[in-house]
């Protein structure tokens, strides 16, 4: 049996959909509770969220100038894989060399 219109219309998403939110809210979950742990998540072939510690350190109140010193804290940053970074900035075709092969880790990628 079909129906036209969505299973939740407040929503307007389908049951299929609303599992699928549902899988990424608590995928998400996972990883902040791994981060303020302290722990790095991989993501093989996408990056890496990393927690670092940064320092205290003098600053300065940029309305009055007035110097502050920072607190000690902590900052995820996330650095690209080697995968996606050849994904988004593919080498360009070598007119010297037509019958170059590409990189293999290319070649298992596509």
């Amino acid at each position: 049996q079909s129906k036209a219109g969505p299973d939740n219309p407040k929503t307007g998403l389908g049951r299929e959909a609303l599992g699928g939110l549902r899988l990424v809210a608590r995928v998400m979950e996972i990883m902040k509770d791994t981060l303020a742990g302290g722990e790095d998540v991989l993501i093989s072939g996408f990056g890496k969220f990393e927690v670092r510690r940064k320092h205290p350190r003098q600053g300065r109140n940029p309305q009055t100038g007035d110097s502050l010193t920072l607190r000690q804290r902590q900052v995820v940053v996330f650095r690209i894989s080697s995968t996606l970074r050849r994904k988004l900035n593919p080498k360009p075709a070598d007119p010297e060399r037509p019958w170059a092969v590409p990189d293999a880790a290319e070649c298992w990628t596509k």
